[in-house]
């Protein structure tokens, strides 16, 4: 079973300057790939496994637990405060949904756009994307160089991470940026001019806060801070900057029906 989730968040919105914007919606299309079948419920008070949010995958089948909010990152590929607007009860309603693909039609890389889909049938989840310039963080080489373990053709992407850890392996450096972002608070963009694919082992305080908070043990409190592990464990470093985010806008959102 593979898992991800509850990575959340990113640059709040504040002062950033609108300099760009996408125009219409993103529909989903009738061609758009689609779960064979989909159940969404509320989710029920003390239900097991907590609050969420998390995603699980298995080849075929997905479950999630988390809000509106949360699925959209999942689906659409965005940090959590880089989704705009909708009612209030997107942040804050739970939802469960059990998923499955269609049998010819198993994949995980699928997985995300068939979520869009499915947000888009039982939420009438309607979104564009702006382009805004915000304060970001730049991931960036240290002095001394990086210090990075090159994957191996054999190696599968993934990534697993509990407080304090992150685990990846043949990841990109736009990749662990993309993943940095989801724990800083703002968004991280990759300048460190590194091609290719890397295993990484990262160690740090809960600035490393881990998926799905169902009970994984507390990080380490001796751990370096995030900004000293990048740079003793992978000879990388963040500086702070401005350049363009890209931020989804929920123009609809509908409470589903219950199944």
């Amino acid at each position: 079973m593979r898992r991800t989730s509850g990575l959340a968040t990113l640059a709040i919105l504040g002062g950033s300057t609108l300099v760009a914007a996408t125009g219409p919606s993103a529909q989903i299309g009738p061609a758009s790939p689609r779960f064979e079948v989909v159940s969404v419920k509320p989710t029920p008070p003390g239900a097991r496994g907590g609050p969420g949010p998390f995603v699980q995958t298995e080849p075929g089948h997905l479950i999630a637990r988390g809000t509106l909010a949360f699925f959209i990152e999942y689906a659409h590929s965005v940090n959590g405060t880089n989704v705009d607007g909708g009612p209030g009860w997107l942040r804050s309603d739970r939802f469960d949904i059990d998923a499955k693909q269609p049998a010819d039609a198993q994949s995980f890389a699928t997985m995300p756009a068939m979520m869009r889909a499915a947000l888009a049938d039982r939420f009438r989840l309607q979104v564009r994307r702006d382009v805004r310039e915000s304060p970001v963080l730049l991931l960036m080489v240290a002095k001394g160089g990086a210090r990075l373990t090159r994957s191996g053709q054999a190696d599968e992407a993934e990534t697993r991470s509990r407080p304090g850890e992150l685990v990846a392996t043949k990841i990109t450096m736009a990749g662990l940026a993309a993943l940095l972002s989801r724990n800083v608070g703002r968004m991280v963009q990759d300048r460190t001019g590194i091609e290719g694919t890397y295993n990484i082992t990262l160690r740090a305080t809960n600035e490393l806060q881990g998926p799905d908070r169902l009970g994984r043990p507390a990080a380490d409190p001796d751990a370096p801070s995030l900004g000293t592990a990048l740079q003793e464990q992978l000879g990388l470093m963040l500086e702070p900057g401005r350049g363009p985010v890209e931020f989804l806008v929920v123009d609809r959102a509908e409470r589903p029906t219950a199944d």
